[in-house]
């Protein structure tokens, strides 16, 4: 099931080869404005501090 860009089934190859650990840091790093170090929100793509947003 892909919802908002995302892929469920992905998801979980994703965590069963690279682990939890390796997956919570990337998605950290993704989901993290390189403008100002606040959240971009999942949904929108956008930052949550000063309206960044990602393709």
């Amino acid at each position: 099931m892909k919802r908002f860009d995302y892929n469920t089934l992905e998801s979980a190859k994703r965590i069963k080869t690279m682990g939890i650990g390796k997956i919570i840091e990337q998605d950290k790093e993704k989901w993290t404005c390189p403008e100002c170090g606040h959240v971009i929100h999942f949904q929108s793509k956008k930052c949550s501090n000063c309206d960044y947003t990602i393709e």
